[in-house]
């Protein structure tokens, strides 16, 4: 009888593919998220709020801080759209600055993530402050530079049970791509999102939410709080920002 090689060819072709989808797998579970947090999402006017840059796989907790060679920078953005940056210091698992939110509005803090010698950078985050009750100017959403996510609804309305359209945008321009959304507490999904129609994301719980995306290698998040029905504060759980504040170590941010 003739003998047939079929059989090992299609064992090698699946080993192969095997292998394959096993780097893939590591490749996913190695790649880390990094957002922006805060210790109060709805400020009054003339406090101070702590922020942090955060990175790992376990939102909202941070597992590693920031080198300083990779972090380009922090910057504040007020209602003015005037920007200033944020200085911060290197903790344990985590980076950390302090703001000073002197007038009602939107304000907009964001980080860059470069490599050296790289022309673009590896990763963009923002998350969402409003100071006052009715100063949540949509329009301030969208920086229109580098890669973003950018809500479609005030956040500072936001309740469980709504539905929140983000859309991708890299320099003004409106992108295709898939949204990762995790809960604070909860389960993390995924939506897509296109040019004609953003992702509409269902808010099934309070608390903080971050959204992840990436584009041709590029990443970027964006952190917002849904307060729970007739809330007022942001209700997020004691930051050791009260205890970094104590220290005397706080951050002085310059122009940029």
């Amino acid at each position: 009888m003739k003998e047939t090689r079929i059989g090992t060819k299609m064992g090698h072709y699946g080993i192969t593919r095997c292998a394959a989808l096993l780097c893939l797998c590591a490749a996913t579970a190695g790649a880390h998220e990094h957002w922006m947090d805060g210790d109060d999402f709805y400020p009054v006017t003339g406090s101070t709020v702590c922020v942090h840059v955060c990175s790992g796989h376990y939102f909202p907790r941070s597992s590693f801080a920031l080198k300083d060679h990779v972090l380009e920078s922090v910057t504040a953005r007020g209602p003015d759209g005037a920007a200033a940056a944020v200085a911060t210091v290197k903790e344990e698992k985590q980076r950390t600055g302090i703001l000073a939110m002197d007038s009602e509005g939107v304000h907009v803090v964001t980080f860059t993530l470069k490599r050296p010698r790289a022309k673009e950078p590896s990763y963009e985050g923002k998350v969402l402050f409003v100071v006052g009750s009715q100063s949540d100017d949509t329009s301030r959403y969208a920086l229109e530079t580098g890669l973003e996510l950018v809500p479609g609804k005030p956040v500072s309305a936001l309740t469980p049970g709504d539905e929140l359209p983000i859309s991708l945008r890299l320099n003004g321009a409106l992108l295709a791509g898939t949204l990762s959304i995790s809960a604070e507490g909860g389960k993390t999904s995924s939506l897509r999102t296109e040019p004609n129609r953003p992702a509409s994301v269902r808010l099934r719980k309070a608390g903080r939410y971050l959204v992840t995306a990436s584009h041709e290698e590029r990443g970027c998040s964006l952190v917002f709080m849904v307060r729970k029905a007739g809330g007022r504060k942001s209700e997020v759980p004691p930051s050791p920002c009260g205890l970094w504040r104590a220290g005397g170590r706080q951050a002085e941010g310059g122009e940029e």
